[in-house]
């Protein structure tokens, strides 16, 4: 072979190995890439799930908070006798300006009173140019679902105000409809300053609420003409054509909400799972890359000197005996099966890196939980001999998981709804389970709590709403006290004649003089805006007269204020006797 046959050779030879290294990194860049993708998008989604979720309790407990104020107005007496009178013009001015201050208090866009009709009576805009007061809304669901069921939930556009708000209705004894809209644009807003999308669609998939203003009443998917047509007929979003909404931006996660035919979506940006799994197939690219290179520079040398040697082999054998050529081409042999031996060595190196790069790639990416590091902490331990230490760790985790679980258990008993279902039972049941609800703050705010029950307190009640009660107290007590040095709290639990009487008493800034005949009222509070409706002492107060009981407020000599609850005494169970 002479000099040109040779560097044609060299020549193809570099041609080869270089498309071979090009398909193995784009091969390794490919499944980098969708490894990364994959592991970064699943992140991205479990991360969306989370705050998806939130963003669904967040939205379902303000509307619980919301529906307090129909509940209440329909059991307030102003509204039942504006009802029965409805021609006593005087009652009916007295109840708009009541529903005006309501209206103020509980942050509603409006309340009013329709009768069973659908005609509005009497409404907090009374004295505004767009007064409800005349106007008949027997065609809204929410009046005819509350005159059903009891109540209603609507949400739509104001047929006179234009603005879309969520309708919340009480049937008054089947005689009347009380309904108060909220409006959610503060939901909205809250939405608006985070990264990616949310938005809540209803029944027919129309986009009612989100944090995108263009998203608003379009459809997820074109609406059938029966959905459309329904639409329509109840005047629910004017006159919006509800173009369908197409490809979203990123990755939707949906939940749905406690509202008949509500879901919740969060929209997730998927634009950084993109770009992790660009940066990991471009290092494992270039990693390969690199190799390709190595490789072919390898590669050319040895074939260089292989032309090289061949060519001083030639003119030896020219001027050298057979034996001479004999051994040239038996070290040429040899030098080629080196070669060839050197290039597998060099591909399975290359390969095994393509290998790792990925998984590194991978990996890095992955973030590394708590969890590992306390199992890696004890499996030191264990290897060092130290069984007693990782032992008493397992414990350590073992007491603080208990008093998780005995936390939540009481949460979850908390939440449960009641039956209303009357019981003989020990007072220390319910005031035992409200301390363990508030006992986390306690310790918290280092307050000096001195609990003191009479464990022969019997009464007859309802559990849960007897612990409702004294969970409200207690946190009022604890709000009072926050921030205040050497505070302290005592709970006292004695009998009182035929009563069995519990004290909360604080050593705080006391009740004002000018609110002291208003605690008990619904909507009052002394606490800042935001924090509370102040429902919580009105119904409270219910509570304990529907247990045949009072409560009641004071100052207390030095300093702080005292809350009383008297309860009846279960005669039988707590060993007391009465005269006659």
């Amino acid at each position: 072979m002479d000099g040109q046959d040779s560097q044609r050779a060299i020549t193809r030879r570099a041609g080869v190995v270089a498309a071979i290294g090009v398909v193995l990194a784009l091969a390794a860049a490919g499944a980098s890439y969708r490894l990364a993708a994959g592991s970064a998008l699943q992140e991205i989604a479990a991360a969306g799930q989370v705050r998806l979720a939130a963003q669904a309790r967040a939205l379902a407990d303000t509307v619980a908070r919301f529906e307090q104020v129909p509940f209440v107005l329909s059991l307030d007496p102003d509204v039942a006798d504006a009802l029965a009178q409805p021609g006593d013009t005087g009652r009916l001015a007295t109840l708009d300006a009541k529903l005006a201050r309501i209206a103020e208090g509980s942050r509603a866009d409006a309340i009013y009173l329709t009768d069973a009709g659908g005609l509005t009576i009497a409404a907090s805009n009374y004295d505004k140019p767009w007064s409800f007061v005349g106007d008949n809304y027997a065609q809204r669901p929410y009046v005819g679902d509350a005159l059903a069921t009891g109540a209603g939930r609507f949400y739509a556009i104001g047929l006179r105000s234009r603005v879309p708000g969520f309708y919340l209705s009480r049937s008054v004894g089947g005689a009347g409809v009380v309904v108060a809209k909220f409006l959610l644009d503060a939901v909205e807003r809250e939405w608006e300053s985070a990264t990616n999308a949310v938005m809540v669609t209803d029944e027919h998939g129309i986009v009612i609420l989100s944090s995108r203003a263009g998203w608003k009443y379009r459809a997820l998917i074109p609406l059938s003409v029966e959905d459309r047509a329904a639409v329509i007929a109840l005047q629910q979003y004017g006159d919006h054509a509800f173009p369908a909404l197409g490809r979203l931006p990123g990755l939707r996660l949906s939940e749905p909400l406690p509202f008949p035919g509500w879901t919740i979506h969060y929209v997730a940006d998927t634009r950084p799972a993109t770009a992790r799994a660009t940066d990991a197939a471009l290092a494992v690219g270039a990693v390969m890359a690199m190799g390709v290179l190595v490789i072919l520079w390898l590669d050319q040398r040895r074939l260089r000197a292989a032309a090289e040697m061949r060519a001083r082999a030639a003119e030896t054998r020219a001027l050298a005996v057979a034996r001479d050529a004999l051994e040239a081409e038996v070290a040429a042999r040899t030098s080629a099966l080196r070669a060839t031996q050197d290039e597998l060595v060099h591909a399975a190196k290359m390969a095994a890196l393509g290998q790792m790069s990925a998984a590194i790639a991978h990996e890095v990416n992955q973030p590394l939980a708590a969890i590992r590091t306390y199992i890696a902490s004890a499996r030191l331990l264990i290897e060092r001999g130290g069984l007693a230490e990782a032992t008493a760790n397992l414990g350590q985790i073992d007491d603080l998981v208990g008093r998780m679980a005995a936390l939540t258990g009481e949460l979850k008993v908390f939440a449960r709804k009641s039956d209303r279902r009357r019981e003989a039972l020990p007072l220390s049941r319910p005031l035992g389970r409200a301390i363990a609800l508030v006992e986390p703050r306690l310790r918290h705010d280092g307050v000096d709590f001195q609990p003191r029950i009479d464990e022969a307190a019997w009464v007859e009640g309802d559990e849960l709403r007897l612990q409702q009660v004294f969970v409200n107290l207690l946190r009022n007590a604890l709000d009072a006290l926050q921030g205040r040095p050497g505070a302290a709290l005592r709970l006292i639990a004695e009998a009182e004649g035929t009563m069995w009487r519990v004290s909360v008493e604080d050593n705080g800034p006391g009740i004002a003089g000018d609110a002291m005949g208003r605690l008990f009222d619904p909507f009052f509070t002394t606490k800042p805006i935001g924090e509370g409706l102040g429902l919580g002492l009105s119904i409270s107060y219910g509570i304990v007269a529907e247990h045949g009981g009072q409560i009641r407020a004071e100052n207390v000599a030095g300093g702080g204020a005292r809350f009383i609850v008297e309860l009846p005494a279960l005669l039988r169970h707590a060993g007391m006797t009465t005269d006659g």
